[in-house]
Parts: C-alpha cells; sequence; structure tokens
C-alpha cells in the first residue's frame, strides 16, 4: 500500500469514485492535501489533492457517483456551493455546486447510483421533490424527483445498485413494495414503455401520435423474437399492431413508419402464448401507402 500524495488526510474517507486518472473521495475529513477548500470532498490528480471548486461543503459525505464531467455527491451537507436548494445531495459540473431541482431533499443521502440520464438517490430523506412516496430512495430524472413505485420504503437506503432494466437496493427497510420477503434488500424493476397487441381496433398506432388505416393484406414480417419487455398477448383473430417507435410530427405514409415494428401474429402463434415477455422486431416489406395523421 502507497500513500496518495504527500499530506495524509485528517479524517475518514467512506466513498470513493475514480474517473480516468482523478480519484475522487468524500468523507469527513477537511483541507485535504492543505487546500483549505477542500473539505469533505477532494480530487487527487497529478500526485496533489485539490478542492472541488471554491467554497467548501460543510458537512460530511456519504457517497459519490460520476457521469461524464459531472460529479454528483451525497451526504449530510446543505447549501453546497452557497446553492440554497443543494442539500443533501449536489451536482458539481463546469467548477460550480448546483442543486438536482428546484426542491431539495430534507435528509442526509447516503447512495448514488447512475443509468443513462436518471439519477437514483438513498438514504433517510422523505417525500423527495414533493412526491409523498418518494422515500428514502427516488430517482432524478428530466428536472424532477419521483417516487419508484407506489409504496415507499420503511426505512433508510443505504446502498443502491444499477443492472439494465433492475435497481437494486439495500438498507434497514423490510416489506419493499408490499412484498413481505423483501426485506432490507429488494429489486425495482424500471418500467419501460408497453408495446400491447389490442385487437379493439384496426388502427396503427405510434404510442398515440399516429394513426393509420391497417391494410386488407398486412405485410409480411421477418420476425425476430427477443425477451424484451412484458407485452400482454390475447388471443382473438383480429389483430392490431403498435409502432416500437413514436413517429414523426409530419404527414407521412404508412410504409414510411419505422421499420421496426410489432408484427401481426397468427392465431396458431397467438394460441401458443399467454401473457408471456416477448417482443417482435420485424422489417415490413410493400405496406401500401395510406394517409397517416400525426399530432403536431
Amino acid at each position: 500500500m502507497v500513500s496518495l500524495g504527500a499530506t495524509p488526510l485528517n479524517n475518514t474517507v467512506s466513498t470513493i469514485a475514480i474517473s480516468g486518472t482523478d480519484v475522487y473521495a468524500g468523507g469527513g475529513f477537511t483541507d485535504a492535501g492543505g487546500d483549505a477548500n477542500a473539505d469533505y470532498i477532494a480530487k487527487f490528480s497529478g500526485g496533489v489533492w485539490s478542492a472541488l471548486g471554491a467554497t467548501p461543503l460543510n458537512n460530511s459525505l456519504n457517497a459519490i457517483a460520476i457521469s461524464g464531467a459531472d460529479v454528483y455527491a451525497g451526504g449530510d451537507f446543505i447549501n453546497a456551493g452557497g446553492d440554497a436548494n443543494a442539500d443533501f445531495i449536489a451536482k458539481f459540473s463546469g467548477g460550480a455546486w448546483s442543486a438536482l431541482g428546484g426542491t431539495p431533499l430534507n435528509s442526509s443521502v447516503y447512495a448514488i447510483a447512475i443509468s443513462g440520464a436518471d439519477v437514483y438517490a438513498g438514504g433517510g430523506f422523505l417525500n423527495a421533490g414533493g412526491d409523498a412516496n418518494a422515500d428514502r430512495i427516488a430517482k432524478f430524472s428530466g428536472g424532477a424527483w419521483s417516487a419508484l413505485g407506489g409504496m415507499p420504503l420503511n426505512n433508510f437506503a443505504f446502498a443502491i445498485a444499477i443492472s439494465g432494466a433492475d435497481v437494486y437496493a439495500g438498507g434497514r427497510f423490510t416489506d419493499a413494495g408490499g412484498d413481505t420477503n423483501a426485506d432490507y434488500v429488494a429489486r425495482f424493476e424500471i418500467p419501460s414503455a408497453t408495446i400491447t397487441v389490442n385487437t379493439a381496433t384496426d388502427e396503427l398506432n405510434s404510442d398515440g401520435d399516429c394513426s393509420c388505416a391497417k391494410p386488407s393484406k398486412p405485410p409480411t414480417p421477418t420476425p425476430l423474437w427477443m425477451p424484451a419487455q412484458r407485452v400482454q398477448v390475447p388471443t382473438p383473430s383480429s389483430l392490431a399492431m403498435r409502432s416500437a417507435q413514436p413517429a414523426s410530427s409530419s404527414i407521412q405514409t404508412c410504409n414510411q413508419l419505422p421499420a421496426q415494428m410489432v408484427s401481426p401474429l397468427t392465431a396458431e402463434e397467438i394460441s401458443a402464448l399467454t401473457e408471456t415477455t416477448y417482443i417482435v422486431r420485424s422489417t415490413f416489406r410493400q405496406a401500401p401507402p395510406s394517409p397517416c395523421r400525426t399530432s403536431t
């Protein structure tokens, strides 16, 4: 084991994250490497410790996560970088700290995980962003906090990990989501767009944005079955088809719809399936043009 730099830290480190050759540490230390602003979080790069921004945090740090050039920190601090809304969690980007949303969290953050543009936080807070169900774990996406599911956790979340569409949380909670076996650790499946095979209409739709007349002779698909999203497959003889991608906002014809579609199923194929977990990825060939109404 070797030291990071010639000047040791003066208190506990609770979390570490790495981006390239830069090491970020968070905890209860102050003045890392002799930098008066490197309190509770600091970056070790090029052999020296340095502060993140000109205004030090004012209390201990429990979690760090990095996405690109953005560093997310969670802990017991408030008003990170002087931002009155940057309480308990904050983003450091472009040389400055900023809040996540316009409503600060109301208690400590112990865990942060990132999936794409979504930031998940766990801790002791309640009603994140004003959402009554966003207790102790919440997702920040599109500028707002929201709950994971319709039932809040009943005690602290200390750890979060993400794998694909699954969010794993660990902590002091029991009966997560009402599941009597989901004690102390639980999995939450991130909702995805549902593709529905619907028999009540003869229209080909794309998330409600485009409505086209179904051709009298459906084009021949080349299907590739994939375990993916939940699709509830009924068993009638007349099926509608639904696009897997939204259509554009301009007038187009049905054969100009995206190539990735849900294919029509035969009665034999339907009878072999019961509320399964598949989508069909197909290419429709030679679809006859017909007017397609789109909303602007």
